[in-house]
């Protein structure tokens, strides 16, 4: 596979992620692409909560991080010594401009209200139940991967 090829399937499984998530939460998915078009590698615009925004945003750079993850199971450390959340996290940190800018705007959030110590307790609690719901989708998030790839 080409650096090309492995940047269109990453890019597929990033927007899969994105509308599996809007889908979860009772949103409606306006349009999805995974072709470049000077900016973005893929877009998926949609019509969702607010609240469900952080959420939505998470989703796209999770699958990312789990169609590279080489371990079957997610609890371990690959050969690096890294751990799936520190795939996710590199994954967060590659998308400033978009995903990642609204993921933190959620975090603000957070420490905005509820203080620095709680706003930590409730975003490792949050990321955890966003884990879990993940993965329990992640044969939805790879058979929407592999549809658009197919398009």
């Amino acid at each position: 596979m080409t650096g090309v090829d492995e940047q269109r399937r990453l890019t597929a499984f990033h927007e899969a992620g994105h509308v599996v998530a809007v889908e979860l939460r009772g949103g409606q998915v306006l349009d999805v692409t995974i072709e470049p078009d000077g900016r973005n590698l893929g877009l998926t615009q949609h019509c969702s909560k607010p609240c469900d925004y952080g959420f939505i945003a998470y989703a796209g750079p999770w699958a990312t991080a789990r169609a590279q993850w080489p371990l079957s199971e997610l609890d371990g450390q690959d050969q690096d010594g890294c751990t799936f959340a520190d795939y996710v996290t590199v994954e967060l940190i590659r998308e400033v401009d978009g995903d990642f800018a609204v993921y933190k705007a959620h975090i603000d959030d957070d420490h905005r209200y509820l203080g620095p110590t709680d706003a930590k307790i409730v975003q490792a609690s949050r990321e955890a139940l966003w884990h879990r719901e993940l993965e329990a989708l992640w044969p939805a998030i790879q058979a929407r991967a592999n549809g658009l790839l197919n398009i």
